[in-house]
């Protein structure tokens, strides 16, 4: 795959989000990705999300559900989207991750450089400010198959 053949799409999944976590996190995805999509779970803070996404000038589409729908479903609805687009790749995050700022440019080297052309999904060695996890900081291999990926900041092929 060469590297004009990325066209990326930003998939977030709203549900009453802290508003300064979730202005921080497109902040370092906007800049991403080609568009942003944000499927909004029945959100009571609506409004406040829409006043968000009108400061990026980024193609943005909000989706706005009534109600909770679940992951799984915006998830589900995000990647129809992205097809019925013409997206190659999808990037999922949640709604209150923060992204490093070349995290698209690494996933996008890491396939270029991949022999097969068979990857579904990369994702990164995750941080969780919540809990410690010494695994992550013992991983040597820049590429590896992994047997589970979280989807927050997976990166997944349309």
């Amino acid at each position: 795959m060469k590297q004009d053949k990325f066209k990326v799409l930003g998939g977030v999944v709203t549900f009453n989000p802290d508003t300064s976590r979730f202005t921080e996190n497109l902040r370092t995805l906007v800049n991403q990705v080609d568009e942003l999509y944000v499927f909004d779970n029945g959100s009571k803070n609506l409004g406040d999300i829409e006043k968000i996404l009108n400061q990026f000038s980024t193609n943005v589409v909000l989706h706005k559900e009534r109600k909770n729908a679940g992951i799984a479903y915006a998830l589900k609805k995000i990647m129809e989207y992205a097809n019925k687009r013409d997206f190659n790749w999808v990037l999922s995050v949640d709604q209150d991750s923060v992204l490093d700022s070349k995290l698209v440019d690494e996933y996008k080297k890491n396939i270029l450089n991949y022999k097969n052309d068979d990857i579904g999904m990369l994702t990164c060695l995750i941080k969780d400010r919540n809990f410690e996890d010494k695994s992550v900081e013992k991983q040597k291999e820049r590429l590896k198959e992994v047997p589970i990926c979280i989807t927050s900041a997976a990166f997944t092929n349309v």
